[in-house]
C-alpha cells in the first residue's frame, strides 16, 4: 500500500521540499504513485527544492540549470553561438511545467549521484596512496583518518560545479551539431566555452579532473586538443580525443571541454546504487576571517586551493624549457585521480602536504580548529631555515611512488 495515499497534497509537497535531496525525492516519486501525481500537479516543487540545496541555489548553478533546460526544449532554436549567448545574458523567468520539472529533477539527481561517485572515488584513491606513508610527526593512520573526514563545502562545490559545466557544454554541443547545425565559426566559439563563461583557464583543471574521474567510473569522454598544444613545449604528444597529460592551466582558453555523449553510469560501475554512498552537500561555513584565510567560505568558491601553486609553477617552468621541481608534477594524469585540485587547503595542510596559506613575517593566521599557523620569523636567516625544514615535493611524490 502507498504510505502517502491518505496525505493531503500540501503536506506531501512540504515533505518533498524538506527532504532537500534530489536523489531521495526521485526515489520517493518512483515508489509512490500518489507522490508522483502531486509532484506533477505542482511543478514549482522543483523550484523550492533547488532553493533548499546549498549548491543548486548559487546563481551560476541556477543559470546552468536554466540553460540546460532551455536547450532541451525542442522548440528552442539558436542559429549561432552569439544568439545563444545573448539569450543566456538575459534569460526569461523559468515557467515550471510538468515536463520541465521532471527533467530538472532527473538532471539534479543525476548530478548528485555523479558528484558522490567522483568524491568517493578520489577519497578511495587518496586513502590508498596515503596508507603506510607518514609525514613527519603525522602518522600514516592519522593521515588516513583526515582523508576520510566528510567533504567540505569547497571540495563538493568543485566537483558539482564541474559536473554542471560538463553537462551544459555537452547539451549545447549536441544541440548545435544535431539540431541547429551551427557553422564553423559558431562551433569554434562554442569550443571556447571557458572564455565566454568567465571560467579562468587557471581554474579550469577541476573540470578535466572531474572528467577523468567520470572516465574511470565507466563513462567515455572525448577530448579535444587545441592545435597550439601539438607543440611538445606546451603539451606531451597526446593523441587527439584522449586525456591530456598536462594540467588545464597550460591550455589555451579556446581548448574545448571534455565532451560526453552520455552521463549515465554503467550499472556495474554505479557505486551510488548503495544509498549510503549518496548524500547531500553541506552548507557553506560562515563568512569568518578563518574561513576566508583558508578559502572555505562560499565567496572563495571560484578559486583553486593554494597547494596547487607548486604544480602550476612546475608547468610554467617546463613550458619555458626550464627544469621544474619535478617533471612528475607536470605529468598530471595521476594527480587527477588523487583529486589534487579538489581537496581544500586545510585538509591538505593537516596531511602534511602544504605549509599553510601564505603569510607575512609576524602575521598570525588562524586555523579552523582554533589554533594558528607557525608565525614566520622577521629575521631572514631564521625565516629561510624554517622554510627549508620540510620537503613538500618529496611528500607529494611519495603518494605516487616516485622519489624525484
Amino acid at each position: 500500500m502507498d504510505p502517502f495515499i491518505k496525505l493531503p497534497p500540501e503536506l506531501i509537497a512540504k515533505v518533498l521540499v524538506y527532504t532537500a535531496d534530489f536523489s531521495a525525492v526521485g526515489s520517493i516519486i518512483s515508489a509512490s504513485p500518489r507522490v508522483n501525481t502531486v509532484f506533477r500537479a505542482q511543478p514549482t516543487i522543483i523550484r523550492n527544492l533547488l532553493l533548499c540545496d546549498p549548491i543548486a541555489i548559487l546563481p551560476e548553478i541556477q543559470n546552468m540549470c536554466h540553460n540546460i533546460s532551455l536547450i532541451q526544449t525542442r522548440s528552442a532554436e539558436f542559429p549561432s553561438v552569439v544568439d545563444y549567448q545573448q539569450r543566456c545574458e538575459n534569460p526569461p523567468p523559468i515557467e515550471y511545467t510538468e515536463e520541465l520539472s521532471i527533467f530538472i529533477l532527473h538532471l539534479a539527481a543525476r548530478t548528485q549521484r555523479l558528484a558522490c561517485a567522483c568524491l568517493t572515488l578520489i577519497q578511495q584513491n587518496f586513502v590508498s596512496a596515503l596508507t603506510g606513508i607518514p609525514a613527519g610527526d603525522i602518522s600514516a593512520s592519522d593521515r588516513v583518518k583526515i582523508a576520510c573526514e566528510p567533504f567540505s563545502f569547497a571540495e563538493e562545490y568543485r566537483v558539482y560545479s564541474s559536473l554542471w559545466h560538463l553537462q551544459h557544454y555537452a547539451s549545447l554541443r549536441e544541440a548545435a551539431t544535431e539540431r541547429w547545425h551551427w557553422d564553423e565559426i559558431s562551433m569554434h566559439g562554442l569550443h571556447a566555452y571557458n572564455k565566454w563563461n568567465d571560467t579562468d583557464f587557471r581554474r579550469a583543471e577541476k573540470m578535466w579532473t572531474t572528467a577523468a574521474l567520470l572516465s574511470d567510473l565507466g563513462l567515455s569522454p572525448i577530448y579535444g586538443h587545441h592545435p597550439f598544444q601539438d607543440q611538445e613545449r606546451f603539451l606531451a604528444q597526446d593523441p587527439e580525443g584522449e586525456e591530456s597529460s598536462r594540467a588545464a592551466w597550460t591550455f589555451p582558453e579556446e581548448t574545448p571541454l571534455p565532451f560526453f555523449r552520455s552521463f549515465d553510469l554503467p550499472p556495474g560501475r554505479d557505486m551510488t546504487r548503495s544509498y549510503s554512498l549518496i548524500w547531500t552537500p553541506p552548507s557553506p561555513p560562515p563568512d569568518t576571517e578563518v574561513n576566508k584565510a583558508w578559502a572555505l567560505r562560499a565567496e572563495s568558491r571560484p578559486w583553486l586551493p593554494r597547494h596547487v601553486g607548486e604544480f602550476r609553477r612546475a608547468s610554467t617552468l617546463a613550458s619555458l624549457e626550464r627544469v621544474p621541481c619535478s617533471y612528475h608534477f607536470v605529468a598530471f594524469k595521476r594527480w587527477r585521480r588523487l583529486g589534487l585540485v579538489i581537496w581544500d587547503a586545510w585538509r591538505v595542510y593537516r596531511l602534511g602536504l602544504f605549509e599553510g596559506v601564505p603569510r607575512r613575517p609576524g602575521e598570525v593566521i588562524p586555523t579552523p580548529e582554533g589554533g594558528h599557523l607557525t608565525v614566520i620569523p622577521d629575521d631572514p636567516g631564521e625565516r629561510e631555515q624554517q622554510l627549508l625544514r620540510v620537503n613538500y615535493v618529496s611528500r607529494w611524490l611519495a603518494l605516487i611512488g616516485e622519489s624525484k
